[in-house]
């Protein structure tokens, strides 16, 4: 069989879709973003790609931290929402139950999904 030199690209499928969530002046947002995986296991580290332009990204520079939600099954059509409207115009935070974790200003959610929640260091170019 030939080699096929595919070129850049995400060719690592299926991406799982997640729910990023931050607050924005005190008021809770939710972002979904596909691209998200483990970028360590000890410590346990997330690496989590998210556009410059995204709403949420207001509230992860605002507080240095925010929360990573899987969705259930359940989910897929709020999620699906999340990914089609922006903060900027929708008030998103009535979509879930809203909890806090451990630490201050940690946002994540509850509705029959698993959450991964932990402050986080914040680095990359344009989130500093």
């Amino acid at each position: 069989m030939e080699k096929k030199k595919l070129g850049p690209g995400n060719f690592v499928y299926p991406l799982p879709t997640t729910i990023v969530g931050s607050l924005i002046n005190g008021k809770p947002n939710y972002a979904a973003i596909a691209y998200c995986g483990v970028f360590q296991n000890r410590p346990p580290m997330l690496s989590v790609a998210i556009g410059r332009a995204k709403y949420t990204n207001l509230g992860i520079k605002e507080n240095r931290t925010f929360s990573v939600n899987i969705p259930s099954e359940e989910m897929a059509e709020a999620t699906d929402y999340l990914g089609l409207v922006s903060g900027r115009n929708v008030d998103k935070s009535a979509l879930f139950e809203t909890f806090y974790g451990t630490f201050n200003f940690e946002d994540t959610f509850t509705k029959n999904g698993e959450s991964l929640s932990r402050k986080n260091e914040v680095w990359g170019e344009g989130l500093t």
